[in-house]
């Protein structure tokens, strides 16, 4: 917890394997709070982390509750992790305004949600103006997730918000009973932007859209643009009921 001016809290080159949470965060929790927060996890590994009841989410989990907050990750491999709730990997619940969360160099393999996100989940609310949300050189495989979005889940709802995926491969992930290996909505009146450039889906299952989905309306309508551009489909796994896109 961050209550400090200009807190600066960093987590480098360590290892979170076989741990178990009641609820959130199996390996690691952090909520961030008081004057521009800044958390650094960097050369870190998250394996085999459990959150094991009804609501449980992500073996990391983060909430930034204040202004300007900082979140950076760094050559992180989270890998056969597994929440019966939200996000596999990596959860972030976003409800302040200029919040920047940077995602580069990263592996998420393997991990396994009993809803939303199996590698990842980020959720930004109405509060959740001007933030950013980066993933660059990632790579999400076999990641699994019961409902939506098996590699990651997004949701925009904060007026000017941004969400980037560049220069990445998403590969084997499974959504059974819902859509995409990545699922980017625009929700509850949100506005921003969203970008998907270079990046690689290979074989890639779920009921609905295989390897993308993407769209605004979904809980009250909302006003993301969208882009995608230099984007390969190898192998494609047809999904039950809809185009990989």
């Amino acid at each position: 917890r961050s209550s400090a001016a200009s807190d600066v809290y960093k987590r480098q080159s360590s290892f979170f394997s076989l741990n178990t949470a009641g609820m959130f965060g199996g390996a690691f929790g952090a909520f961030l709070e008081g004057n521009n927060p800044e958390l650094k996890i960097t050369r870190c590994e998250f394996s085999q982390n459990t959150a094991d009841i009804d609501g449980g989410a992500g073996q990391v989990d983060i909430i930034a509750a204040a202004p300007n907050t900082k979140i950076s990750l760094d050559s992180i491999n989270f890998l056969g992790n597994n929440a019966s709730g939200n996000g596999g990997g990596f959860v972030i619940f976003n409800g302040s305004s200029n919040t920047e969360v940077n995602v580069t160099n990263s592996k998420f393999v393997e991990n396994i949600s009993g809803k939303d996100g199996g590698g990842t989940f980020v959720y930004s609310d109405e509060s959740a103006n001007d933030a950013s949300y980066s993933f660059d050189n990632c790579i999400f495989e076999k990641n699994s997730t019961s409902k939506n979005g098996s590699g990651i889940w997004m949701r925009l709802s904060g007026t000017a918000d941004n969400f980037e995926l560049t220069n990445s491969q998403i590969k084997e992930n499974i959504a059974d009973s819902a859509s995409a290996a990545v699922d980017l909505w625009g929700t509850a009146g949100g506005t921003g932007t969203a970008l998907v450039d270079n990046c690689t889906f290979h074989k890639n299952t779920s009921f609905w859209s295989g390897a993308l989905e993407m769209g605004n309306g979904w809980n009250g309508g909302a006003s993301i643009d969208f882009t995608v551009k230099n984007l390969s489909l190898i192998h494609i796994s047809e999904p039950t009921r809809q185009a990989e896109i």
